[in-house]
């Protein structure tokens, strides 16, 4: 992992202080730690070594450390990548069949016979569960993120006045109010940084044109069509690598407001 200062954690190196610093966190009753590595240098053995060392003689108990938390007798198929699995849940199940992501960060997916090589938008790629087809990807890595990001800081109103409601369909019936356009307003939902799409990594957020005439439910509007506007963007330089069906299956968060959907359906001129 990597700290706000590009500070470097690496587990090897750390991990055993990790393990002492818990220690003192733990209560005192505590029922059991968990430590699961996904990392091939650390065997169970040395996993089992630091427990034995930190936390049994705090708290007792016993220690178990195997190579994977399953009885012998689990039959395990071979599965695939997040991304892949995600795609069957999407429906990318054959050549040129495409979903869109749209969490925290947002995706354009398709399956393809040919990965999706591009060595300035460096798309994602993945092998595809299904033999002979590949997914590939292009993204933005501020959607549902840069969407909150307008919840916490330009909708506390909303947030405090919702009751049971959630805030962000409130949002969403404030952002029916504006027109299609936020009245000229334009918003960049770069806020985590650029994309291989953009000229630079370094580039940040912003909203564009803002004027005394704009009002919240602009503001919300706008950076709903910005993130649609900027995965627009991500799919045409898909399309320039490779050929789409003319539907598109939207999944995540932000697939259970319909009026973003409606957005995207414009935006793209997909169904």
């Amino acid at each position: 992992g990597r700290g706000p200062k590009g500070e470097i954690w690496k587990i090897e190196e750390s991990i055993f202080p990790f393990v002492q610093l818990c220690t003192q966190l733990l209560s005192r009753d505590a029922r059991f730690f968990l430590i699961n590595s996904y990392t091939t240098g650390l065997q169970p053995a040395v996993l089992s070594y630091m427990m034995n060392l930190c936390i049994v003689p705090v708290l007792g108990g016993h220690v178990d450390a195997e190579e994977i938390g399953l009885p012998v007798d689990v039959k395990v198929a071979c599965g695939g990548v997040d991304n892949s699995c995600m795609a069957l849940g999407g429906r990318c199940i054959a050549d040129g069949r495409a979903y869109v992501s749209l969490g925290s960060s947002a995706w354009n997916v398709v399956s393809s016979y040919e990965p999706i090589l591009d060595t300035k938008l460096s798309p994602f790629v993945f092998a595809h569960c299904i033999p002979g087809l590949f997914v590939s990807a292009t993204s933005i890595f501020s959607a549902g993120s840069s969407f909150q990001w307008v919840r916490n800081q330009l909708c506390k109103d909303i947030m405090q006045n919702a009751g049971d409601r959630d805030p962000y369909i409130l949002m969403n019936e404030l952002a029916a109010q504006s027109p299609i356009g936020s009245h000229k307003l334009l918003f960049n939902p770069s806020l985590a940084g650029g994309t291989g799409a953009d000229l630079t990594p370094n580039i940040r957020g912003a909203y564009v044109g803002l004027d005394l005439k704009h009002t919240q439910a602009d503001l919300i509007r706008s950076a709903m069509e910005g993130i649609s506007l900027a995965l627009r963007i991500a799919l045409d330089y898909m399309k320039t690598m490779t050929a789409l069906q003319d539907e598109i299956l939207f999944v995540g968060g932000g697939a259970n407001s319909p009026l973003w959907l409606q957005m995207f359906a414009n935006i793209y001129g997909m169904d």
